[in-house]
């Protein structure tokens, strides 16, 4: 049952209701949308609601994703949940659309299980996933690293600022089962012999 009157004047015209389960918001972009009482809910309003990063919803939750989740889009970006990660929010822009090139939560990388943090070096930024990490700078694009021998190097080496930098291109594997990733400053490479070693 509704358990408010429709209030309008919000953000860009728009109006909201509030009911027991949640929450309907309008604008004359968006249309009307539900927000259900849970985990994406709570989290959207954590942001700000329609003042946030994300604006206001551009549709309903909608469950059934691989084990088990769900998410809902916003103007500015989406929202997925699990059991396991949580609900994590992608923001539009560089990170998100590496992720959504990668299948998105179905790819190598999986859920989110943290938000886009910035303020790295030479004004990057970064996101972590099940499966690895998305790191953007101007300079760089948009490129992820997976968890793997590769990745662990890079980390040993100080990340972005060590002396290979940010990667410049994604992991890609031969069918001599070596695979190699590109930095600003070099090339690690892997075979099951040698390990990782620097180009």
């Amino acid at each position: 049952y509704p358990t408010s009157a429709e209030t309008c004047g919000l953000k860009d015209g728009g109006c909201v209701q509030s009911f027991q389960n949640g929450q309907i918001h309008w604008t004359s972009a968006t249309g009307a949308n539900m927000t259900r009482g849970g985990a994406i809910r709570s989290l959207w309003l954590g942001t700000g609601s329609e003042n946030g990063v994300l604006g206001y919803p551009t549709g309903t939750e909608t469950c059934g994703l691989k084990n088990g989740g769900c998410y809902q889009s916003f103007q500015g970006g989406q929202i997925h949940w699990t059991s396991t990660t949580g609900a994590q929010m992608t923001r539009n822009g560089a990170i998100r659309n590496e992720w959504a090139a990668n299948g998105y939560e179905s790819g190598v990388l999986g859920y989110p299980i943290g938000a886009e943090t910035c303020g790295l070096k030479d004004g990057g930024c970064y996101q972590s996933f099940q499966g690895g990490q998305i790191h953007w700078s101007s300079a760089s694009g948009a490129h992820l690293t997976r968890a793997g021998a590769i990745s662990s190097y890079w980390a040993q080496s100080g990340w972005e600022n060590g002396p290979l930098g940010y990667p410049t291109g994604t992991e890609t594997c031969k069918s001599t089962g070596e695979c190699f990733q590109t930095f600003q400053n070099g090339t690690l490479s892997w075979t099951p012999t040698a390990g990782v070693t620097r180009s």
